[in-house]
């Protein structure tokens, strides 16, 4: 049994006794994909400046993880409207 015991903090039961796992955030199984957007978006905005930013989303098959972290395909990466920002205009170059 896993249970989810603090934004931070999971504990899981196995025949050699509790075990704690802590993390930067977990999210119970009652968290919306909004709420996880919410905690996430600083991290992709930072993703697409440039740094390096690591997701782990590990959970049960068929929990939904591949569809909250989002599966589109190449043509889709480069479209601002899918990532919920304002296309940018391109920029002049200066002479």
């Amino acid at each position: 049994m896993v249970e989810v015991n603090t934004p931070t903090s999971l504990a899981v039961d196995s025949p050699q006794g509790r075990k704690l796992f802590i993390f930067d955030r977990v999210f119970g199984e009652d968290t919306t994909q909004k709420g996880v957007w919410e905690y996430l978006h600083d991290s992709v905005d930072s993703f697409l400046q440039g740094y390096n930013v690591s997701i782990l989303a590990y959970g049960q098959s068929g929990s939904g993880k591949s569809y909250t972290m989002g599966t589109s395909g190449p043509a889709e990466q480069f479209d601002p409207a899918l990532k919920g920002k304002p296309e940018c205009e391109p920029s002049s170059s200066r002479r």
